[in-house]
C-alpha cells in the first residue's frame, strides 16, 4: 500500500470518484422513493393542512434531489476525466503533465485518502508493454466490464419497473370496488401519481437507457475484436476509443452495489473470454 505522503495514482482517484458517485446516486434514489410516497399520500388526502405539509416536504425533497444530482454529476465527471487519462497513461505510457495532475488532485479534494486506499497497480489484467496493443487490451477489458454492469443494471431496472407496475395495478383494482362515486376524483389523482413515478427517468427511463448503453458498448467490443485481429492499427483504435468514451459517458451510472455483488462473477467470465480463440468470441 502507498505511504500516507504519496500522491494517489490515477486508478485510485478514478475508483474513488466512481465509488462516491455511486453512494450519492443511492441517496438520490432513496429521496426519489420518498418523493413518490409523498405524492401518493398527498393524492389520498382531503385535509388542506395535511396537503400543505406534504407539499412543503415535496419541495424540500425536490431541492435535496437537485443538489445531490449536481454532486453526482461533478463527481462522475471527475471519474470520467481520470478514466480517460488512465487509458492514455497506462496504455501508451504518456504520463499527464504536472499541471494536469495538480488540477485533478484539487478536484479530488477530500477523496485523497480514499483514492490512496483504492489504488491498484494490477487493476488491468494485460501484461503487454506500452503501445497500441496494450491500449486495445485495456479498452477491451474495460468495455467487457462496462457491458456486463450495464446489462445487470438493465435487468434490475426492468424488474423494479415490473414490480411497481404490478403493485400499482393491484392498488387500483383493490380500490375500485371500495370507492364511492364522489371518490373517483381522488382515485384518479392516485393513479396519476403512481403512473408518473413508474414512467419517471429513474424507473422505466433508466431501464431503457441501460439497454441502449449496453448495446452501444457491445458494438464497441465487437469492433475491438476485429481491430485486435488486425494488430491494433492506430487510426482505427483511436476512433474506437472516442466512440467508447461517448457511449460510457452518456450512459447512466450502474446500479449501486452491483459492482461489489458481481465482480467475482465478471472476473471469471473475463478469464473465460480471454481463453477463447478470437474466432469464438
Amino acid at each position: 500500500m502507498s505511504s500516507s505522503t504519496e500522491a494517489p495514482g490515477l486508478i485510485g482517484i478514478q475508483r474513488a470518484a466512481f465509488d462516491r458517485a455511486e453512494r450519492l446516486q443511492r441517496r438520490v434514489s432513496l429521496l426519489q422513493w420518498a418523493l413518490a410516497i409523498d405524492a401518493i399520500a398527498a393524492a389520498l388526502q382531503r385535509t388542506a393542512i395535511v396537503v400543505y405539509v406534504l407539499a412543503v416536504i415535496a419541495l424540500a425533497l425536490t431541492t435535496a434531489i437537485i443538489v445531490l444530482e449536481q454532486r453526482v454529476a461533478r463527481t462522475r465527471s471527475l471519474g470520467e476525466r481520470v478514466r480517460r487519462m488512465t487509458l492514455i497513461a497506462e496504455g501508451l505510457g504518456e504520463k499527464p503533465t504536472s499541471d494536469e495532475l495538480l488540477d485533478v488532485g484539487l478536484a479530488a479534494g477530500d477523496m485523497e485518502q480514499e483514492a490512496r486506499d483504492r489504488d491498484d497497480p494490477n487493476y488491468f489484467a494485460t501484461k503487454t508493454g506500452f503501445g497500441m496493443p496494450r491500449l486495445g487490451e485495456m479498452l477491451e477489458e474495460s468495455a467487457f466490464w462496462t457491458c456486463h454492469l450495464l446489462r445487470g443494471s438493465e435487468m434490475r431496472a426492468w424488474w423494479r419497473t415490473l414490480i411497481l407496475t404490478v403493485i400499482a395495478v393491484a392498488v387500483v383494482l383493490t380500490a375500485l370496488p371500495l370507492v364511492q362515486a364522489e371518490q373517483n376524483l381522488m382515485l384518479g389523482r392516485l393513479i396519476c401519481a403512481i403512473t408518473l413515478f413508474i414512467i419517471s427517468k429513474d424507473v422505466l427511463g433508466a431501464a431503457l437507457a441501460y439497454g441502449r448503453a449496453a448495446r452501444s458498448v457491445r458494438e464497441v467490443m465487437l469492433r475491438l475484436q476485429h481491430c485486435g485481429a488486425q494488430s491494433w492499427p492506430q487510426d482505427r483504435l483511436m476512433r474506437i476509443v472516442g466512440d467508447y468514451n461517448a457511449a460510457v459517458e452518456s450512459a447512466p451510472l450502474p446500479r449501486p452495489g452491483l459492482y461489489q455483488r458481481d465482480k467475482d462473477r465478471i472476473n471469471r467470465l473475463w478469464a473465460v473470454h480471454k481463453a477463447l480463440p478470437a474466432t469464438a468470441q
